[in-house]
C-alpha cells in the first residue's frame, strides 16, 4: 500500500532533520523530562504490513515524547543498550520477571508495548502501559481503523488516552512544539525526540490548489442557448488560519470548443469551429472534515462569458458579455502523498447572469451561464 510506505519515509525524514540539532535561534526548551519511558517497536501479526508497523512504531514513539516530562527509550535506543537478538527475546515477554529484567537494562519506570495487525479492511491496534516496578498493566485498549490515515489518527488519539493512567506523564504539547531533552544526545522524533514536522498531514499556513478536468459549459438567453462538453480549469491561492479552515482567491476557466445550438437565432453545429469560453475570479472559503481530509468549498466573484464565431459558416465574429456575478460550489476528497502535498478529485458547480451588449445587428441580452465538472487535484498546505 503506497501511503503505508510514504508514512514510514516522512517519519524516518523527520527523524534525520531532528538528529541534526536545533537550528540557531529555535525556541528554548519548555520543560525538563523527569520519568523514563520505554516505548517498545509495534509487534505486528495475522496481515500486518511491516512497513506501516514501522512507521507506526516512530509515531508512537513521537507521540509519547510530546509529554514535556517525559524520557523517551525507543526503536534505535533499545537496539543499542539491549542488542537487536536480545530485544527480540525481551520484546515478547509477559512474565513479572521478564518485565523487570527489561525495565533494568534500560533503566525505565514505565514500558509501552503495542501490537497491530489487519484483519480484512480493518485495522486493530493495541496498546498496553505496564508499571515496570510492579510488572501490572497499568492501562490496555484497543482501536479500529478502516483505512491507513485512520490508523494514523487512531494513534495519536490512544496515546493520549492511555497516558491519562500515567499521572506523572502530564499533558502534550501542541505538535511542532520543541519538547525539552533529559540527556545529550537524547532520541529524535523517530525515536522519542519530541516532535513531528509542524503541519504534517495538517491544514495550515500557505494553501495552493489546482483543478483540471472536464465537465459541460452552458449559455442561455433572448434568442441565444449554447452548450457543450468543456475543460476547466482553477487555481487557488490562500492561507489556513486553522485546520479546518482555509480561506483564498480563486481563478476559474471553461472552454468549451464545438457547443450546439443557437446563437442569436442562427443554429450553431459541433463542426462550424464556434468556441464558448467563461472566465471568473473570486474569493472564497473551504471547509475541510479532517479526518476524512474532504472539504467543501465556496467561492463568490465576477465573470465574463464570450463566444468566438469567426470561423461559423452561418455566423461570423465574437460576442463578449459584461462582467456579472459568479458562484462555484466545490466538493473534494484528497489523499495525503506527503507532509503537506495532497492529490484529489472533485465535483465543481458554477452559475452566473451576465449582459451581452446590443450590436448594430443584435439586441441585448443576457445569459445566464452554468457549467459542471469533475477534476483532478493537487493542492498543497
Amino acid at each position: 500500500m503506497p501511503r503505508a510506505l510514504v508514512i514510514t519515509l516522512l517519519l524516518t525524514a523527520t527523524a534525520a532533520r531532528a538528529q541534526q540539532g536545533d537550528p540557531p535561534g529555535a525556541a528554548k526548551p519548555v520543560a525538563v523530562r523527569t520519568t523514563r519511558i520505554a516505548v517498545l517497536d509495534v509487534q505486528y501479526a495475522g496481515a500486518g504490513d511491516r512497513k506501516t508497523v514501522e512507521g507506526l512504531s516512530a509515531l508512537l514513539a513521537s507521540e509519547v515524547a510530546r509529554r514535556p516530562s517525559l524520557t523517551v527509550i525507543a526503536g534505535a535506543d533499545l537496539r543499542a543498550l539491549v542488542g537487536f537478538e536480545r530485544q527480540k527475546q525481551l520484546l515478547g515477554c509477559t512474565e513479572s520477571s521478564c518485565i523487570a529484567e527489561l525495565a533494568g537494562a534500560l533503566g525505565v519506570a514505565w514500558l509501552l508495548s503495542s501490537e497491530v495487525s489487519r484483519v480484512g479492511s480493518t485495522w486493530l491496534l493495541s496498546l498496553t502501559l505496564l508499571d515496570a516496578n510492579k510488572a501490572v498493566a497499568q492501562g490496555r485498549l484497543t482501536r479500529k481503523a478502516y483505512s491507513d490515515d485512520q490508523l494514523v489518527d487512531e494513534t495519536s488519539n490512544a496515546v493520549d488516552e492511555l497516558l491519562k493512567a500515567l499521572p506523572a506523564a502530564g499533558a502534550p504539547v501542541p505538535r511542532g512544539t520543541d519538547v525539552a531533552r533529559a540527556e545529550p544526545g537524547a532520541a529524535s522524533p523517530a525515536t522519542g525526540g519530541g516532535k513531528l514536522e509542524p503541519g504534517f498531514h495538517q491544514h495550515d499556513g500557505l494553501f495552493l490548489r489546482f483543478q483540471l478536468g472536464f465537465g459541460g459549459l452552458k449559455s442561455a438567453g433572448g434568442q441565444t442557448s449554447l452548450s457543450g462538453t468543456a475543460g476547466s480549469f482553477a487555481v487557488a491561492l490562500g492561507f489556513s488560519p486553522t485546520d479546518h479552515l482555509v480561506l483564498y482567491g480563486e481563478i476559474f476557466d471553461d472552454v468549451a470548443t464545438s457547443p450546439t445550438g443557437t446563437l442569436y437565432d442562427h443554429p450553431i453545429s459541433a463542426g462550424d469551429g464556434v468556441t464558448q469560453t467563461l472566465v471568473a475570479y473570486g474569493i472564497g472559503a473551504a471547509w475541510y472534515f479532517t479526518s476524512l481530509n474532504a472539504y467543501v468549498s465556496v467561492t463568490g466573484g465576477v465573470g465574463k462569458v464570450a463566444v468566438d464565431a469567426t470561423k461559423a459558416t452561418t455566423i461570423t465574429g465574437t460576442a463578449t458579455s459584461e462582467t456579472g456575478p459568479m458562484v462555484r460550489l466545490s466538493l473534494g476528497k484528497e489523499w495525503w502523498v506527503s507532509p503537506n502535498w495532497g492529490l484529489g478529485v472533485s465535483l465543481s458547480l458554477e452559475s452566473g447572469s451576465m449582459k451581452v451588449p446590443a450590436t448594430t445587428v443584435t439586441s441585448q441580452e443576457t445569459w445566464k451561464s452554468s457549467a459542471a465538472s469533475i477534476a483532478f487535484s493537487a493542492t498543497y498546505n
